[in-house]
This record gives C-alpha cells, structure tokens and sequence, in this order.
C-alpha cells in the first residue's frame, strides 16, 4: 500500500505543478503567438488532482481532501465559470489578468490546504 501511496502523492504534485503552469502566459515558438490560460483546461487538471486526493485519503486517513473540497466549489468553480471579454478577436488584458488571479488564488489555497502532500512548491 505505501508503494500506491507514494505513486499517488507524486501524480498529485505533477498535477499541481501543471495547475501552476497554467495560470502563466506562455509563448509559443511554433506559430509565434502568445498563449492564454485556458480556464477549462485549468479545471480539468484541478478535478483530476482532487479525485488523486480523494483515493490518497482512502489509503492514509491521515492524509484529508476535506479543506481541498471547499476549494473546489467555490474557487475553482470561479475559475470555469470565467468569461473573457473581447475587443474584436482578441481577449482583453484585463480579463485574461483577472483569470490569471482567479487561478492563482485558487492555486494558492489549493496549496495551502494540501501542503502535506504538495510540500513547499513554488507557486509563481
């Protein structure tokens, strides 16, 4: 069991790290456009990290996704509920900027509530 334990907690933290990696704006080489988080994408890989959460607390009660719940329902659900405001085909700055909060507020938390799994990562 402390085998699947551990292969669990490590999925958990490559799911948050690519949480992190999708708040940020990135570049892509390739076509030479910038690329904007995507909050439906964001929302996938936070339920996968909760459902790795949940079947880790199966194993170890000592280990709660009870606190990570509460984010779930109401921060990451902010974040899928988002809606980009455009000029012309464009979103504009600002709203890509308040997604960008939205996703780093509930990254942060995500964090801070499942810091016994997830450790001090860097969140940036």
């Amino acid at each position: 069991m402390g085998n699947q334990e551990e292969k669990l907690k490590t999925e958990i933290r490559e799911l948050f790290c690519e949480l992190n990696e999708e708040v940020k704006d990135r570049f892509d080489i390739a076509t030479n456009r910038k690329i904007i988080p995507n909050n439906i994408h964001y929302v996938k890989i936070a339920e996968e990290l909760y459902q790795k959460a949940i079947e880790l607390e199966n194993l170890n009660k000592n280990i709660s996704a009870y606190d990570l719940k509460d984010v779930m329902r109401e921060e990451v659900d902010e974040v899928f509920k988002h809606k980009f405001e455009y000029k012309g085909n464009i979103p504009k700055g600002e709203s890509i900027t308040e997604l960008q909060n939205k996703m780093r507020d509930a990254t942060m938390h995500i964090q801070m509530y499942y810091s016994d799994v997830l450790g001090n990562i860097k969140i940036e």
